[in-house]
């Protein structure tokens, strides 16, 4: 029986770990992307946004905006780092596979979504970056339930990283008189 491409399940996992990531004008942010199994041929990007109004962001065959260079730990990682970000950044990126023939969107990640706040602004609700925090924890160490022991290594440093990152601007929160 002959199958059209529509009839086959993909084999290729495109996994965004965070969901939110909170920034302040200025931050260099680190936007993870893994990319699991076998897909086509054809590259991954980065955008902001969806549909006609996208924005492409990087692309790993060597076109970005002036401010985003690839991050990658492996050949399965397709992580980037926004510098010096604004409120113009804020909105959701996706990591998009591509496949070369025919040219096409084969495959996009649930994506992540930036907030940035300005310099002088707080960075909200503590109670918001604790809930930010823990669903960080839980979705990174549940994600490394998935696939081998050295991913699980890499996302438990990501993971240690994020809550770093988070614990340090809750202590800031908490510390702010205002």
């Amino acid at each position: 029986m002959d199958q059209g491409a529509g009839d086959l399940e993909p084999n290729l996992w495109i996994i965004q770990p965070q969901e939110v990531v909170l920034a302040t004008v200025g931050d260099t942010v680190f936007l993870n992307c893994t990319v699991h199994g076998n897909g086509p041929s054809g590259p991954i990007r980065w955008f902001l946004g969806t549909g006609l109004s996208r924005e492409a962001i990087y692309n790993f065959e060597g076109i970005s905006q002036p401010n985003v260079t690839a991050a990658r730990a492996s050949n399965s990682d397709f992580s980037i780092l926004l510098q010096g970000v604004s409120t113009e950044h804020a909105g959701t990126y996706y990591c998009v596979k591509f496949q070369r023939k025919p040219p096409r969107q084969y495959l996009s990640g649930q994506g992540t979504m930036l907030r940035v706040k300005g310099k002088t602004g707080g960075l909200g609700a503590t109670g918001g970056v604790r809930e930010m925090v823990h669903k960080e924890l839980f979705t990174m160490s549940h994600t490394s339930q998935l696939f081998s022991a050295s991913m699980a290594l890499h996302s438990c440093l990501l993971c240690l990283e994020c809550f770093l990152l988070f614990y340090g601007k809750l202590l800031f929160v908490l510390q702010d008189p205002a």
